[in-house]
This record gives structure tokens, C-alpha cells and sequence, in this order.
């Protein structure tokens, strides 16, 4: 049997495997932004974790690691604290805050429909379906625009409703953190994927991948088929993986950009406020309400450009048949 001993998280010294495994133990930062970032407006968990209760440390469990080098097994404390816990999870609580509230909202309201007598939240929500239903239908054609229409105006909705937040006063947006873009990357790389591989068949998706290699005569069509597999293929997956990362570090930035914004101009206000003769002065000169509205805008149109460029990306991965009827109903359309 292997011996088992309580080793310290604060314990300066010890072998380094046994450090290793206890700095795994600690609570991560995954959302948090540090000290040294540029300034933001402070949320009210932020508030709440500069608080003397939210340092006291917690010690609810010990988890058992094996040390690589001897052999033995020891016990790993876990503490952390409440401030370390707000740093790194107030953006997943607030996006999941976020949602609790619309599902709560839209159960509530549109518990009962009326045909014959619609209310105003339901004509709301009517006229906001069906504006967000031509404009997909428009890119996507009918069919398949009815098709992917939920996930599309769930994205939409969850990314201009996560924008908004950090416009609120004690809250934050929780698109301000690449954490939360990347994971809506991830969803659309993977849904789109989904779709090619089910929709096309694996062999003439990876077909079309390769340029869809054809020539006259045995040399030609070698010679397209080496370039398509060996150059065309490896560059087209190369770029289907940059998709996710391009869509979730263009909505990142612009969000924490406009969040850093407003701090550093919130801030300005607090500092011209103590120029003025005030000391530690809790309200500053609103010097960011003008930025509000610029926020405003962005928000809607970061949103608006991630769900376009995923309409997109679901429209070139459909079979080419399916193009042409989109882009005739269009044109019947219009």
C-alpha cells in the first residue's frame, strides 16, 4: 500500500510534482480579469469581492494525487475564497443569470396566446420572429432558413442580450471574456460540420474540400488531384478551423473594447471630480453617457455580424442545388 501525507497548498518548498499537482487544486481564473488589465467599470460582484468577509478562506474538501516521482499518494487541501471564486466565475454567473431571466420572462408572457386578441409583448415578439425569419430565409432560403433559424435567432438573441449587460449598471457583459465568444465559436464550427458531413455525405464533403479536382486526360486530372489533396485540402481545413477563433476573437474584442472605454472615462470623471476639491468621491462626472449610445450600436451590430457570418458559414457548406433554389427565391422574391 501507498502512504498517504497532507501536503500544503502555501507550502513554499517540496518537491516540484507535489507544487504542481497543488496549484491544479486552486480555484482558476478562467473569466476574471487581473489587476494589471486595463480598467473597467466594476460590476457588483466586483463590489462584493473587495468586501473582508469575501477574503475569508474556505477549505471544503482535499483531493488525493499520486506523486509522479515516489510513488505515494498524498492529500491536496482545496481552499479558495470568495473574492478568488467572483474573479473567476462572475461572467458564466451573470450570462447564466441572463438566460434564467428571458426563459422566466417569455414563459411568463407568452404563457397564453391569443390569435384573435394578441397582446403587445406578443405582437413584440411576433414582429421580431418574423423580421429575423425573412432576413434568414433571405440568405438561407425558405427551406433551409426555417431549419436553422432557431439556433441562428438563439445566438443572436443570447449575444445582443449578453452585449447589453455590461451597459447595465453592477452588471457585465459576458461576451467581455474570450472564454464565453470562443465557446459560441465552438458551437457554430461544430453545428456547421454537423451539417456538411449529414448533408453532403464525409467523402464528398471532404471532396469539395479538395476543390473538387477534375481534368481531361490522365496527367491533368493526377496533377489536380495531387494539388487538391496535397495543397487545396489542407489549406480549406486549415481555414475551417480559423472560423471559430476569427468569430469569437472579432466579437471579444469589440465587446471588451467598449467596456474599457467607458471605464477609462468613468474613471476620468471620478479623477476630475477629485481635482475639483472632492475627496474619495463615490460619483464622478458621467463623462461615458455619450459612449452608451456608441456601445449601443456596436452591441447590436457585433451581434448582427456574428449570426450573419454563421449564416454564411451553414450556406457554403449546403449542397450546391440548394444554392442555386436560395438564390432563385431570392430573386423571385425581390
Amino acid at each position: 500500500m501507498s502512504e498517504t501525507s497532507t501536503v500544503p497548498v502555501s507550502q513554499g518548498g517540496g518537491e516540484s510534482a507535489v507544487g504542481e499537482t497543488s496549484a491544479v487544486a486552486h480555484v482558476a481564473a478562467p473569466g476574471g480579469h487581473g489587476e494589471s488589465e486595463p480598467p473597467e467599470i466594476p460590476s457588483g460582484l466586483d463590489l462584493l469581492a473587495t468586501l473582508r468577509a469575501a477574503e475569508r478562506e474556505f477549505h471544503p474538501f482535499d483531493l488525493k494525487a499520486v506523486n509522479p516521482r515516489t510513488g505515494k499518494t498524498v492529500l491536496v487541501p482545496v481552499r479558495f475564497t470568495i473574492a478568488e471564486a467572483i474573479r473567476a466565475y462572475q461572467n458564466q454567473f451573470f450570462a447564466l443569470m441572463m438566460v434564467a431571466v428571458v426563459a422566466a420572462v417569455l414563459a411568463r408572457r407568452l404563457k397564453r396566446l391569443s390569435f384573435r386578441q394578441p397582446g403587445r409583448f406578443q405582437v413584440l415578439v411576433e414582429m421580431f420572429v418574423e423580421a429575423f425569419r425573412d432576413l434568414v430565409c433571405g440568405v438561407l432560403g425558405e427551406k433551409n432558413g426555417r431549419r436553422y433559424l432557431p439556433y441562428i435567432g438563439s445566438l443572436f438573441l443570447f449575444i445582443f442580450l449578453s452585449n447589453l449587460m455590461g451597459l447595465v449598471p453592477l452588471l457585465r457583459s459576458p461576451t467581455s471574456v474570450y472564454q464565453t465568444t470562443f465557446a459560441l465559436g465552438v458551437c457554430t464550427f461544430l453545428y456547421v460540420q454537423f451539417t456538411a458531413v449529414t448533408r453532403n455525405g464525409i467523402l464528398r464533403y471532404l471532396y469539395h474540400m479538395a476543390g473538387e479536382p477534375k481534368g481531361e486526360g490522365l496527367p491533368m486530372t493526377l496533377f489536380m488531384w495531387g494539388m487538391g489533396v496535397f495543397l487545396l485540402l489542407p489549406l480549406h481545413l486549415l481555414g475551417e478551423m480559423i472560423k471559430p477563433i476569427s468569430l469569437s476573437l472579432r466579437l471579444f474584442g469589440n465587446i471588451l473594447g467598449e467596456d474599457i472605454l467607458l471605464g477609462v472615462f468613468a474613471t476620468l470623471g471620478l479623477t476630475l471630480m477629485g481635482v475639483f476639491g472632492f475627496k474619495e468621491p463615490w460619483v464622478g462626472l458621467p463623462l461615458q453617457v455619450p459612449f452608451f449610445f456608441l456601445a449601443l450600436l456596436t452591441s447590436t451590430i457585433q451581434a448582427l455580424v456574428f449570426a450573419l457570418l454563421s449564416m454564411v458559414y451553414f450556406m457554403m457548406v449546403l449542397p450546391h442545388g440548394e444554392h442555386e433554389e436560395a438564390a432563385h427565391e431570392e430573386k423571385a422574391a425581390g
